[in-house]
């Protein structure tokens, strides 16, 4: 088994729990059972997020868990365990519902890889694990396109089998140095060439969280965040995380999810407005005729002092005030006459003072936390400031 990389966020107790189920009934259902190399794993998984006490408190409640669901097939037939009446879906599909109450789609996708790489300790899935791995991602609603990337990548490294379009290769700036082409889907892919590297990183992007999973295939000693990388073992490339090795540019993470970014700037948005005026009621006051026309592609600030109309001109650009004059186009679209059209294509984030300047960034950061995440401990609350902090740094 390797150590599952996924999961990079404080756990909540609930899904810690849930988690502890979900790992002891599929421990009970593998012929094998759990190796001792996977209890050392389990181990390592926990002490990412516990201290020694909880550490062995949650392993304790573990092997709890797998003697009590261990019991409770004895008396099952085997072969019947396909059956959707069965006693494992059952309990797989009530503790997966219990998770998902708790976790953001994000989270649900990284607690499914994590899964994955659990299952697969052993080398090898059964028929039986593969049940369950289906039943939670069918109740965490993951999207089967991305259930099939990530089993195809993770556990069969058939990367043919996955969509070209979500796959990446980080290889050497120079030819020669390129590992020989074993894949029919090769020239499709994403390519990043890095000075020096040698071998073969390659990337999956899942779409619907951003998350990026990564395997090297090769023989540098690369590392990041402190770990080396274990040729041909999957890792979760999080954000900020660059990649090193001797002798070769850093791989950063934010060039490697810029290229799942990029798209056809053939197909341009044009945004412009025409006679543009607004005034407040009573009042000259508001915005004076103007026009503008942009194109995708460029980033534009408005600037000016306070109370000059900078929120008035940002909320008639995105619809929410209706000028007394003039028009604003998307791509030839009335922005206030055919909105229906437009859905998707404006966005708005608002402008909020969130932060107490007599409170220190750490006290910022504490209160908003319990404000968020009101299920959470005191310690808790302090490693997920802390984390934010390092993050920072």
């Amino acid at each position: 088994m390797r150590s599952p990389p996924f999961i990079y966020t404080p756990m909540r107790e609930s899904v810690l729990l849930a988690l502890i189920h979900i790992f002891a009934i599929i421990s009970t259902v593998n012929p094998g059972g759990i190796t001792s190399r996977g209890k050392k794993i389990l181990r390592g998984y926990l002490r990412r997020y516990l201290n020694r006490e909880l550490e062995e408190e949650y392993f304790s409640l573990f092997e709890n868990n797998l003697e009590f669901y261990s019991n409770e097939l004895k008396n099952i037939d085997r072969n019947e365990l396909d059956d959707e009446n069965s006693l494992i879906t059952f309990q797989i599909t009530n503790i997966c519902r219990q998770i998902k109450k708790g976790l953001f789609l994000e989270e649900r996708m990284i607690v499914f890889l994590q899964l994955l790489e659990f299952t697969f300790e052993d080398g090898q899935i059964s028929q039986q694990e593969s049940n369950i791995i289906d039943i939670v991602a069918r109740t965490f609603n993951i999207n089967q396109e991305e259930y099939n990337n990530a089993y195809s990548f993770m556990i069969g490294r058939q990367l043919d089998q996955v969509t070209p379009d979500d796959i990446l290769v980080v290889e050497s700036d120079n030819p020669q140095h390129r590992p020989a082409v074993g894949y029919k889907n090769y020239n499709l892919w994403k390519h990043l060439y890095i000075r020096g590297f040698r071998g073969a990183l390659y990337v999956l992007h899942i779409k619907s969280t951003g998350a990026l999973i990564m395997t090297y295939d090769g023989p540098l000693p690369l590392y990041f965040k402190g770990r080396d990388i274990i040729s041909c073992r999957p890792y979760l490339l999080e954000r900020g995380v660059n990649i090193k090795g001797p002798g070769i540019e850093p791989v950063y993470y934010s060039r490697v999810y810029k290229a799942f970014l990029v798209t056809d700037l053939s197909q341009k948005v044009v945004f412009e407005g025409h006679n543009l005026e607004f005034l407040f009621k009573n009042s000259d006051n508001g915005i004076k005729p103007m026009n503008f026309r942009l194109e995708s592609g460029n980033l534009v600030g408005i600037m000016g002092g306070s109370g000059v109309g900078k929120t008035t001109l940002l909320n008639l650009l995105h619809g929410k005030l209706k000028p007394d004059s003039g028009s604003i186009y998307v791509n030839g679209y009335d922005l206030y006459e055919e909105n229906d059209k437009l859905k998707g294509l404006v966005g708005y984030v608002p402008q909020d003072d969130l932060l107490l300047e007599e409170l220190t960034v750490y006290q910022n950061l504490y209160f908003n936390a319990r404000l968020c995440f009101g299920d959470y401990t005191e310690q808790q609350l302090n490693d997920l400031v802390m984390k934010i902090l390092d993050d920072l740094e």
